[in-house]
């Protein structure tokens, strides 16, 4: 089409030539013709337009044509994947993947009870961690072991302390990797309107499942306690590279005694 303009343009400019140097009857029939040309150049301008529009419309419709058959594809296809899924159980090997990494594991969970959103953060570095709980602007805590020390901070009064009686530990969310029989059942679980392949463990007389898209990816977490089912959101991050500086109280927030430290909630 822009050729077709182009030549167009070329026979205006020698018609436009022509005029100059004929008598004043040729100059007529020169603008005459010139006339003609810009209104069919316009034209075909105009059909360019139109057929550049419908082009797109049409590129637009077929994108989301495709887009929606991949959606449903995905959805269509999540059946099968769990079908012949053929490389074990996906939550014993992120365990597994987890405790032998090198670098930083993040796990993020997140739940809505009553309108009220709890986010947990478990950072791990081999046996180091930190354990952050956020409750929208009610509470939130830190509990930290840097390899020698035990912490707890408080984020809402900005204080922490050394605690002499140590820690058990912390729950990052995940199975212990030899937890292999815990297994009782996988299938597909429709949450918020979207199909997951989850994986059941029986966790010490607690129903636990973990939810997997397409891809393999952890997406959420759920716990039975007494008939009763928690759904949190569930992330895990594999970081690149160590990083140490985390495994340390906040540098806005003040030391105190454990005493203070406790004593500061009875007044």
């Amino acid at each position: 089409m822009k050729k077709i303009i182009a030549i167009i343009s070329a026979l205006v400019i020698a018609a436009s030539m022509t005029a100059c140097a004929a008598e004043n009857g040729a100059n007529e029939t020169a603008e005459t013709t010139a006339a003609t040309t810009t209104a069919t150049e316009t034209e075909v301008a105009t059909e360019a337009d139109t057929e550049a529009a419908e082009a797109e419309t049409t590129a637009s419709k077929a994108t989301e044509t495709e887009a929606e058959t991949e959606a449903e594809t995905s959805v269509e296809n999540i059946e099968d994947i769990l079908a012949s899924r053929a490389d074990g159980l996906w939550a014993i090997d992120l365990a597994n993947k987890a405790s032998q990494w090198s670098a930083n594991v993040k796990v993020n969970v997140s739940y809505e009870m009553g309108g009220v959103v709890s986010d947990m953060e478990i950072e791990t570095l081999g046996d180091k961690f930190v354990s952050k709980v956020e409750v929208a602007d009610m509470m939130s805590s830190a509990q930290i072991f840097d390899g020698t020390n035990y912490y707890m901070v408080d984020g809402m009064k900005k204080t922490y302390c050394i605690n002499p009686n140590g820690s058990e530990g912390v729950d990052n969310y995940m199975l212990a990797v030899d937890e292999t029989d815990s297994f009782t059942e996988a299938g597909i679980e429709e949450i918020d309107g979207t199909k997951y392949i989850y994986e059941e463990y029986d966790r010490m007389g607690e129903l636990t499942r973990y939810y997997f898209d397409e891809l393999g990816n952890v997406t959420h977490y759920s716990v039975n306690m007494y008939g009763e089912v928690t759904y949190m959101t569930m992330t895990v991050e594999f970081a690149d590279e160590a990083d140490e500086s985390v495994f340390a109280p906040p540098a806005d927030c003040t030391e105190l005694s454990y005493d203070d430290y406790i004593n500061q909630y009875m007044e």
